[in-house]
């Protein structure tokens, strides 16, 4: 029997479809408008030769499955016409490429839209990406190094945050609980799926003013397609699986997060993640629970519904495989 494949959107790319540029991040990716759709959508091409379509929607439904926030991510279909990208929307600097039938995802935006469903209600957001937060609390950090940045390092974030959540909330007695777990079950879902790309760019705080009152919120997680053995080959796929060789494969990653500053390289969101759930089981403990709940046959189920025009068959045998093993080490850290 045949699965129930994830539904593939159509998004038209007339010019007038394009609402802005996004220029972080190495993807060429564009906010756009969907059809039936309130909110914007960030529309992201995969790398030629990769799998980030697919392992962006795959990594999020694990996340879902787990009880992780993470943003709605789909697959879709570019229809027709030709759309400008490049330094703006308004022919300054940009040029012109024909997209018809690319393959992509879409995210959509989880800032709340300027037009309310409800114009009574005064709820005010503003955001600020991991570096934006470690450049207002630790001295000399370089916002420019996106990758192998060592003081992009768990005892950083760590107190970054807290002194956050202390200034900017008008609780009188403030606390980042919340806060913390939700930034250590993304890391957990990272080790989980083995997503490298958690550079400072790839989390997010909010500020929430609403009736006078602030606080701290943590958006959901995203930018996940560097997961899932999205590089390879279907033959280095293959060999990876007949060598039973899915752990070390794993553990060759390297994350965006380090453990401190002392060390070369980061470890692998695995090793990582495992490391969290012994030093911090107080903001783990529930996550770690949640991801022993989720069978094999839901993560086989969750990778078999993206339809094959995205993707091969030994690619889903490739990332089934990587899940449940990075579910398996996860769940060791406690045993």
């Amino acid at each position: 029997m045949l699965p129930e494949y994830y539904p593939i959107l159509q998004v038209p790319l007339p010019p007038e479809a394009l609402e802005s540029n996004e220029f972080r991040g190495s993807r060429e990716k564009f906010w756009v408008r969907v059809p039936e759709q309130r909110n914007s959508w960030l529309l992201k091409f995969p790398r030629p030769g990769t799998g980030e379509h697919w392992a962006e929607k795959i990594a999020a439904e694990i996340g879902n499955l787990a009880g992780i926030n993470c943003a709605r991510v789909e697959l879709a279909r570019c229809q027709g016409q030709l759309v400008e990208f490049g330094q703006t929307a308004a022919h300054e600097g940009g040029h012109w490429q024909t997209y018809q039938n690319k393959l992509v995802t879409v995210c959509e935006s989880f800032i709340p839209s300027e037009q309310s469903e409800d114009d009574s209600v005064d709820i005010d957001v503003h955001t600020l990406h991991g570096y934006e937060i470690l450049e207002m609390f630790i001295e000399g950090y370089d916002t420019s190094q996106r990758f192998g940045q060592r003081e992009h390092s768990v005892k950083n974030i760590l107190t970054a945050m807290a002194q956050l959540v202390r200034k900017g909330s008008s609780d009188p007695m403030p606390s980042w609980d919340l806060e913390f777990k939700a930034l250590t079950s993304y890391a957990l879902l990272d080790g989980f799926i083995g997503n490298t790309d958690r550079h400072h760019e790839n989390w997010m705080v909010a500020y929430v003013f609403d009736q006078g009152y602030k606080w701290i919120e943590v958006p959901p997680s995203y930018d996940h397609a560097s997961s899932l053995g999205r590089e390879l080959t279907d033959e280095r796929r293959r060999r990876i699986l007949e060598a039973d060789a899915m752990l070390n494969y794993l553990h060759r990653g390297r994350g965006g997060v380090f453990v401190d500053r002392n060390r070369r390289r980061a470890l692998s969101p695995l090793r990582l993640a495992r490391l969290l759930c012994r030093w911090m089981p107080d903001f783990t403990r529930e996550t770690l629970a949640r991801i022993a709940e989720v069978s094999d046959s839901q993560i086989r189920d969750t990778v078999n519904r993206v339809p094959p025009v995205f993707m091969s068959d030994i690619a889903k045998e490739f990332a089934h495989k990587a899940i449940v093993t990075g579910r398996d080490e996860l769940l060791r850290s406690v045993r």
